[in-house]
């Protein structure tokens, strides 16, 4: 039976405002994301069945509450294939780290299914099909910088931008987005929002070094307060030639971002933490990027 597979790629969060709480229990945010180079392998092969079967080697994740198995119900019933598949997944991304592992494997899937079971959809309907399933479910059907907005799924493409370098610091814990919004809804000192949307404008036309300064992560303050070994670590990495330390999105990543991979190779050998796994993660390139 017909067999395909494809890289289903972490994000990190270059910023992350929080507008408001919504009626529906949502926040409205502002957010540039972008893709970098750790990523899970989604292998999917057509069954002689009509069932839906889902392996990951990490993760015993009930199907109920599986972002993938979600996913693929979707597609089944737009469909309607005449046959089933095995969904097999190569967990690399952590889990509950803010980088958007579950929202990454439900976009691949939505393409690997499209192709498999030639459905032919159009990118449009490949997003309301993503827009169902989460909020940054869609960033993840796009290449390049992309600036969100609302829960996340109002999706508006920025462009290539110059390659990047990060330190990623990866936590032995996890953190549930839903966690660390409820901590921001009882945090006191709230930020302003309105770097997002200048940064949006400068991020395509210059060098990190000089947008740096707009990154934000309005959950970072909140979440670090309650978890103390982040703290420590942040504290640890401020003193390593990374133009900015961030947390991306909900945490408990952490990294350091740079603008050329030899300076990272320097601070990784001085950066340790007990627990803690740090790893050096470029960019992800176009496939018109020289």
């Amino acid at each position: 039976m017909k067999k395909i597979k494809d890289i289903s790629y972490a994000k990190i969060n270059l910023t992350l405002e929080i507008i408001e709480l919504r009626d529906d229990g949502y926040h409205n945010i502002e957010t540039i994301m972008h893709k970098i180079n750790l990523y899970d392998i989604i292998e999917i092969s057509l069954t002689g069945g009509t069932t839906i079967s889902i392996n990951m080697d990490k993760g015993n994740i009930p199907l109920t509450d599986n972002i993938i198995y979600k996913t693929a119900i979707l597609m089944a019933k737009k469909l309607r294939p005449l046959y089933g598949v095995s969904i097999k997944v190569n967990k690399n991304i952590p889990f509950g780290s803010g980088l958007g592992g579950g929202s990454s494997n439900s976009a691949t899937v939505i393409k690997l299914l499209n192709s498999i079971w030639n459905g032919n959809l159009t990118f449009n309907e490949l997003k309301e099909i993503a827009d169902k399933v989460g909020s940054d479910v869609p960033f993840f059907l796009y290449d390049d910088a992309v600036y969100c907005k609302e829960k996340g799924n109002i999706v508006n493409p920025l462009g290539k931008i110059k390659s990047f370098w990060i330190i990623l610091a990866i936590p032995p814990f996890e953190i549930k987005a839903k966690e660390a919004y409820r901590l921001w809804d009882e945090f006191q000192e709230k930020e302003p929002a309105g770097k997002s949307k200048i940064l949006a404008k400068k991020i395509t036309k210059t060098n990190p070094a000089e947008w740096v300064n707009y990154m934000i992560n309005h959950l970072e303050k909140p979440v670090i307060s309650n978890f103390l070994e982040m703290k420590k670590v942040v504290n640890l990495m401020q003193e390593s030639n990374a133009l900015k330390i961030m947390m991306s999105g909900s945490g408990g990543c952490i990294f350091g971002l740079y603008e050329n991979k030899e300076k990272a190779e320097t601070d990784l050998k001085k950066i340790k933490y007990p627990g803690w796994q740090f790893k050096i993660i470029s960019s992800v390139r176009s496939n018109n990027e020289k």
